[in-house]
């Protein structure tokens, strides 16, 4: 079955303006919120490429196995390399059971694509989970509305706001964690990229 790095090999050579952003560039961008990004992100952003040579060059432990693979083909990929990663946050509290990062990439053309971390198989991601089971919104939803509201203000035009995994976050903003937020307005614009497709909020 074809996968994210046979897209890579596949169109990895072709800019936005060559080829106009899929559903599979989203899965591409929201996988950028999981890499250790921590102390390389300055205030205003970087490109792909660079801190992708940056992350290959510090080495440092990485959340999911194949981002050894991942990191070198984005920092090869033309499609990708001159998008600009910004906002950078990764936030972890053990008393609120909070885990919480989120990326804004600039595409270049003057969009912006918000991305947000979904939670990992640490115990605080895993009491996480646990806590949607019987509250809503939890602290991580909260920071997610506001974090994309932010980006709404700064970014006039609307942002794509999209994530991988378990979609907690985007069902966050669309259930009216910030009813009165720009992300109302923008939430059927959101996509969770959830294995095996992808699914409109």
């Amino acid at each position: 079955m074809a996968n994210v790095f046979d897209y890579l090999d596949w169109r990895g050579d072709l800019t936005l303006d060559l080829v106009p952003l899929c559903d599979v560039d989203a899965v591409v961008l929201s996988r950028l919120s999981y890499l250790p990004l921590d102390g390389l992100v300055p205030p205003e952003g970087a490109p792909v490429g660079a801190l992708m040579r940056q992350l290959l060059a510090s080495k440092p432990p990485l959340l999911l196995p194949e981002d050894g693979r991942f990191i070198p083909a984005l920092a090869a990929s033309q499609r990708f390399c001159e998008m600009r990663i910004m906002d950078y946050v990764n936030q972890i509290d053990l008393e609120s059971q909070t885990q919480f990062a989120a990326i804004t990439v600039a595409l270049g053309d003057g969009r912006h694509f918000v991305a947000f971390r979904g939670t990992d198989g640490t115990l605080v991601g895993w009491k996480e989970d646990f806590n949607m089971a019987f509250t809503c919104p939890v602290p991580a939803q909260r920071l997610a509305a506001h974090y994309a509201a932010s980006a709404m203000l700064r970014f006039p035009g609307g942002v794509p706001a999209r994530r991988s995994l378990q979609g907690r976050q985007p069902r966050g903003l669309c259930r009216g964690v910030l009813p009165r937020s720009p992300c109302r307005s923008a939430s059927r614009r959101c996509i969770t990229t959830t294995a095996p497709a992808s699914m409109p909020m």
